[in-house]
């Protein structure tokens, strides 16, 4: 699984991890104006990070793992984005651009993400086959080390425990 310091999007692993990643930390604030008197700002709170993410993908598969990526951006569906010595973000995918020359056997990449506010931080377990799974399904899953997902969630002792059906997961 991701126990190599790479970087994933869900299941997808990066083979080589992007020469540029930038998070922002944003405000949504609103300025108002009113008549003969100038304005009024208000701020509404955080926004979901922003993250900004650049690169290259690299060797025989490179169109292939391009259009998995791609793939990935047109469900339109938050994933766990895994960066290592970060802790993992449940990240809404927004735009993938290719970028570059068309060179054989690489492609130049950036792709913008924002942090979902889809959920409190849990996730409910996906119903894996026979309704119940482990912590090894769902690292294998969402791209999260096993280790990460047993840091998040200390109650659960063994990765290779059986976790009912329902049982809410914690994964960033």
């Amino acid at each position: 699984m991701n126990n190599e310091g790479k970087m994933s999007l869900g299941s997808f692993v990066f083979k080589i991890n992007p020469r540029m990643i930038k998070i922002s930390s944003r405000r949504n604030v609103v300025t108002r104006d009113i008549p003969y008197s100038g304005s009024k700002r208000t701020d509404l709170g955080s926004r979901g990070r922003l993250i900004q993410i650049s690169g290259e993908l690299c060797g025989s598969e490179a169109a292939a793992d391009f259009e998995r990526l791609r793939k990935i951006f047109d469900r339109g569906q938050a994933r766990i984005l895994y960066i290592p010595s970060q802790k993992p973000i449940l990240a809404l995918p927004k735009v993938l651009s290719l970028v570059g020359e068309d060179i054989e056997g690489v492609i130049g990449y950036s792709m913008e993400l924002e942090e979902s506010a889809e959920t409190d931080g849990s996730l409910e377990l996906y119903t894996l086959g026979n309704g119940a799974a482990s912590l090894w399904d769902i690292s294998y899953e969402q791209g999260i080390s096993v280790e990460m997902l047993l840091s998040l969630n200390p109650d659960i002792r063994r990765p290779d425990n059986v976790i009912p059906a329902g049982r809410r997961i914690r994964l960033c």
